[in-house]
């Protein structure tokens, strides 16, 4: 049976593995890091806005505009998520009906 190896980050303090890669490194919200990543990959100039909406187990969302994510008082991103689409629609997670997450997200 062979050893197995631990991975070559494994015990790097996270900020330091940033900067041995030479990228920034930081631990945000997911929607948050969707609209850096989406800022950041998008030729410069090509938009002023744009948004993103993955769909999974849940449904999230992000935006950024002139290339800084789109956050509330606490950071937070939008929650597009739960956005009501329909009054009657099924309940969600937290009790608000026919959310965007409970009507689209692959667990519907």
């Amino acid at each position: 049976m062979s050893k197995q190896r631990s991975p070559p980050c494994r015990g790097i303090p996270f900020r330091r593995s940033g900067r041995l890669l030479g990228l920034p490194a930081f631990i945000d919200n997911d929607g948050t890091c969707a609209a850096t990543g989406n800022s950041c990959t998008a030729p410069a100039g090509t938009f002023r806005v744009s948004c993103s909406s993955p769909l999974a187990r849940g449904s999230g969302g992000s935006g950024d505009h002139n290339r800084k994510p789109v956050t509330g008082r606490d950071g937070q991103p939008p929650e597009i998520g739960a956005i009501c689409l329909d009054p009657d629609g099924p309940v969600n997670y937290s009790g608000v009906p026919g959310t965007f997450e409970r009507l689209a997200s692959a667990s519907a």
